[in-house]
């Protein structure tokens, strides 16, 4: 039986919201200066299986993912950018204006250089559609450290229902644009293999799919009673007020 306690916030590092790029405790990222005096970014280099949380937002007068066909399109790049430099895609969101993975690297360094590949492609490939030039993302990437199995359903469940947040869809299940309808409902994709917390929670009967639908409806629910009319969060933590327990994660 899963249940959730609405009320339990989460404490330590920023869990959304938070940069773990640098080596500052609190979370935000981190600039050195290079040898010469000039300020130079930290190169990323995720070590393999490191499983992180990845979002990239559009520019402010941009959209990377305006249509159908873009989305489309970023996902079959993503299943050969995935294939260049070997990661393990868990799930995905497209939003209009940002795009989140949930994703781990088979090699030391591929989920950077994977990155690099995709979101530059995107860029290329939606700026020959729309006639037009330019950047498309803004700044790099943010990603967040995956620090255990729970923090592992939150991800899924944040990303999963960003459409339902967002006002777009009545569930999740209900949006073409996310992971769920893969780890949710069973469909066939290509890019996502599921992760094996999501595997050990299945029941006798084998189905972790209706454990998983389970654990979404009830994030739902607690997030209509608990959270503001527009959806958004209370706290600054978007799964602030959401703990589920009750699951053997073993």
């Amino acid at each position: 039986m899963v249940s959730v306690n609405p009320f339990g916030r989460r404490k330590g590092p920023r869990c959304i919201r938070g940069l773990f790029c640098g080596s500052r405790s609190d979370g935000w990222s981190v600039h050195e200066p290079t040898k010469g005096g000039n300020m130079g970014r930290r190169k990323r280099e995720h070590k393999q299986d490191l499983l992180i949380h990845v979002t990239a937002h559009a520019i402010p007068d941009r959209l990377c993912c305006p249509d159908q066909s873009s989305r489309t399109r970023f996902v079959q790049l993503a299943l050969s950018a995935s294939t260049r430099e070997p990661c393990r895609v868990h799930a995905y969101a497209m939003m209009d204006n940002h795009i989140h993975l949930l994703m781990a690297g088979e090699r030391d360094g591929a989920i950077g250089r994977m990155l690099k590949w995709l979101l530059g492609q995107h860029a290329v490939c939606l700026n020959k559609v729309e006639g037009r030039s330019g950047p498309l993302w803004r700044d790099r990437y943010t990603f967040i450290p995956i620090e255990n199995e729970v923090h592992l359903l939150r991800s899924h469940l944040y990303i999963e229902a960003n459409p339902w947040r967002a006002g777009l869809v009545e569930h999740p299940n209900q949006s073409t644009w996310t992971s769920f309808h893969f780890n949710g409902l069973g469909q066939k994709d290509e890019l996502l293999s599921p992760h094996e917390v999501l595997l050990n929670l299945a029941g006798q009967d084998g189905d972790w799919r209706a454990a998983y639908r389970q654990f979404m409806d009830e994030y739902i629910q607690t997030a209509i009673r608990y959270k503001s009319p527009n959806r958004k969060a209370l706290y600054s933590d978007p799964l602030a007020g959401l703990h589920v327990y009750g699951v053997d994660l073993r």
